[in-house]
């Protein structure tokens, strides 16, 4: 089930954020001193004020437990952002990650949007692979002096159903 995240489960958002993103951290070498925006080190101010600036979350749950989390923020020009798309280590590789794309996705359509755009490592390759997988296309790649890794920018178009 996916459902939208209430504000009394913020915290639990963050904290489900924060360990799903620690294996890429791990995995790149990242740190608070070396990359302090990075979602490990997200904090739960930090993810209301994201939220305050007009992200929705969204929680997977498997049996009642939650098991990952996404969320969509309009960009204002029609498309969506999909954004803390995460789910717990232990509940990878079952799909899950597929379901809260797919759920974005819809979100999307609903919403009358053409696109669903999204920021990744660039060098995560195994990532980057999976999402296209899923429709999306790199369009961009950038390096920014705050951060050590390059940001590659990624997108999806969808169908747009006319009635």
């Amino acid at each position: 089930m996916i459902r939208e995240l209430s504000n009394e489960e913020i915290p639990l958002a963050a904290s489900i954020i924060r360990r799903a993103f620690a294996t890429v951290a791990e995995e790149f070498g990242l740190t608070p001193e070396n990359c302090s925006s990075h979602p490990t080190f997200l904090t739960v101010e930090r993810l209301q004020g994201e939220i305050d600036q007009g992200l929705k979350l969204f929680i997977l749950e498997e049996g009642g437990s939650p098991v990952g989390v996404a969320g969509l923020r309009s960009l204002g020009d029609g498309d969506i952002s999909l954004e803390r798309l995460a789910v717990l280590p232990e509940h990878r590789h079952r799909g899950n990650g597929v379901r809260l794309v797919e759920f974005v996705c819809r979100q999307a359509v609903q919403a009358s949007s053409g696109k669903v755009c999204l920021q990744i490592i660039d060098e995560h390759a195994v990532l980057k692979d999976w999402y296209t997988r899923l429709g999306f296309i790199a369009i961009e790649v950038k390096q920014f002096p705050h951060l050590p890794f390059s940001v590659c920018f990624m997108v999806k178009t969808l169908s747009i159903a006319i009635s």
